[in-house]
């Protein structure tokens, strides 16, 4: 049980949560991509501009939680999360810049980007 801590800014990619305890939890900037949040207590955590691209938060608590700015897409599971204020995010709530720390294929580079 890790409720009411501060991991705001951790990198937690691929990090296996499933039911982890972390209501109240700061959670502000985390990297939370790939993450498996399968059934996690994320209730009142502050999700605040956290990356949960490719995510599988299905089943987590929800409820109360910020999920203000959070980064999503189409690969996030979201299937049976429960959160009664509002819908989830969206692929298309936030558009998210590209991360420089990942690799794009040589096929999306625009001229004079390869340097």
């Amino acid at each position: 049980m890790f409720s009411r801590g501060d991991l705001g800014g951790t990198k937690l990619s691929g990090a296996d949560l499933r039911g982890a305890a972390l209501r109240r939890t700061i959670l502000r900037g985390a990297d939370l991509s790939r993450a498996n949040l399968y059934k996690t207590d994320l209730r009142e955590a502050d999700l605040t501009e956290a990356d949960l691209r490719g995510a599988d938060v299905t089943g987590a608590e929800l409820a109360g939680a910020g999920l203000a700015d959070v980064r999503v897409d189409g690969a996030t599971e979201w299937t049976g999360a429960h959160r009664p204020e509002e819908d989830l995010p969206t692929a298309t709530a936030t558009p998210v810049p590209p991360d420089r720390t990942t690799s794009t294929p040589a096929s999306e580079w625009s001229r004079g980007d390869a340097t």
